[in-house]
């Protein structure tokens, strides 16, 4: 049974709401809430709520162009502007290293599919200030491979992790380990494939070459996926990566709600529920839709979403879902106990009768992962790949997850209820990917 909210957990709530009607253009609404104006306080909040969730400068795009929009504190707007110009100065330097590695690709005649935010910051949204972006990510033909990260390194892009088994890592992963040269240059990752060859492996790499429209980006010549392909892979992203599904937050929910509003004449509908349906991805597509729909009021027709919804989509795994996306804007465990909350997390949602097969049996999955795991870990860490097993590695991974569950552990005492919340999420993490992949999670309530 769900527990009464507190009052700190009402007015967090209700702050997030505020956020969202905000990012949803309903500036109307977005006036404060029954019995409280918004105080320079609550608008601190709100501020680092849309921080946590990456979409900042979003949020002052909102505020500053609306029909009607509430009054802000001049020092919060002044934060909300700095913000916004920070990010315009970065992506305008970011699209100034990407035309250049365009130009480089172009002359080598490798075709290029700009992916994710920089072809949503150029082509969707009404300024490239907007969008928040770490690095580059760009599609290149398999056969093009090496052919690109050679061509970059000429630009002096080079990886920290060094590949000398090409063949394992296309087995194990989506991109090329990220490339990167001296500060202020963006990370680039070259990716081959959209999502990882364990997950939805009924989608076609091909197809997306097939379907992709020729763009001018940063001044230059390349390519961007369909407006269906895109609305695909935005779902699956904000789904399937990050630390669990949604846990991205409303960032990628607010680029799905720009894709429709910017494509809403051209997308049909029935071919991405097709490929939905064809890639196996429905349960997550759906409910990527289903969020930025109720969230932020995306112009998603009923009928699609009536048309691809699961069979046994019930109220359990839409709470979960919007729970994730609540808790990506809220402060998050630091990265040293990440791993062993994890653990502990996955320990909790598993509920195996049998307690030596269960549960020790994942506790030696955790400490000795698979091959495609490692070759990740690797990845993450800087160490070469290569396709032989490298017991080192595995010794350097188990004493880090020891130390941290050692610190875990002593956070606890001092934390107990602290830890126990991000136990929670992460059993909550794990029914919802179950059920997303078509796993046969349990059915147990998941807030009991």
């Amino acid at each position: 049974m769900n527990k009464p909210c507190s009052k700190a957990g009402l007015d967090h709530l209700l702050k997030q709401q505020f956020l969202q009607d905000c990012l949803a253009g309903a500036s109307a609404r977005a006036t404060g809430w029954p019995g409280k104006p918004l105080s320079e306080s609550d608008w601190t909040e709100v501020v680092g709520l849309a921080a946590g969730h990456g979409v900042l400068p979003l949020l002052y795009e909102r505020l500053t162009t609306g029909a009607c929009p509430p009054a802000v504190p001049e020092r919060v707007l002044q934060r909300l502007r700095d913000g916004f110009l920070m990010n315009g100065a970065k992506n305008a330097l970011l699209f100034k290293d990407l035309a250049q590695v365009l130009r480089a690709l172009e002359q080598a005649n490798i075709p290029v599919i700009v992916l994710k935010g920089a072809h949503l910051a150029a082509s969707v949204h009404s300024h490239i200030a907007i969008r928040t972006m770490n690095d580059i990510d760009l599609l290149v033909g398999r056969n093009d491979l090496e052919k690109s990260v050679s061509r970059l390194g000429d630009l002096g892009y080079c990886a920290k992790t060094k590949v000398t088994d090409i063949a394992t890592l296309c087995e194990t992963t989506r991109h090329w380990p990220r490339l990167f040269r001296p500060p202020p240059a963006p990370g680039i990752e070259i990716h081959w494939a959209l999502t990882q060859p364990s997950e939805f492996s009924n989608i076609n790499p091909a197809g997306f070459w097939e379907r992709s429209r020729p763009t001018t980006i940063a001044g230059v010549g390349a390519r961007i996926l369909s407006p269906e392909d895109l609305l695909l892979h935005l779902c699956l992203h904000t789904a399937s990566d990050g630390s669990g599904p949604f846990r991205l937050g409303l960032r990628p929910l607010c680029d799905i709600a720009a894709v429709v509003h910017c494509w809403r004449e051209e997308i049909n509908w029935q071919e991405l529920q097709s490929r939905a349906v064809q890639w196996q991805a429905d349960r997550c597509v759906y409910l990527a839709l289903w969020l930025a729909k109720k969230l932020l009021v995306a112009a998603i027709p009923d009928s699609v979403l009536q048309a691809i919804r699961p069979q046994d989509f019930d109220d359990r795994w839409a709470a979960l879902a919007v729970d994730q996306v609540v808790l990506a804007g809220t402060e998050r465990p630091s990265p040293q106990a990440e791993s062993a909350l994890a653990v502990l997390g996955w320990l909790i949602a598993r509920r195996d009768s049998d307690f030596s097969r269960g549960k020790i049996g994942l506790l030696l999955k955790m400490l000795f992962p698979s091959r495609d795991y490692m070759v990740l870990w690797a990845d993450s860490h800087g160490v070469p790949l290569n396709s032989a097993r490298n017991s080192a590695c595995y010794l350097t991974r188990a004493r880090g997850l020891l130390r941290r569950g050692a610190r875990v552990a002593w956070r606890g005492c001092l934390h107990p209820r602290q830890v126990m919340a991000h136990l929670q999420g992460y059993r909550q993490n794990t029914l919802l990917w179950n059920w997303l992949v078509g796993a046969n999670p349990e059915r147990e309530s998941a807030s009991e």
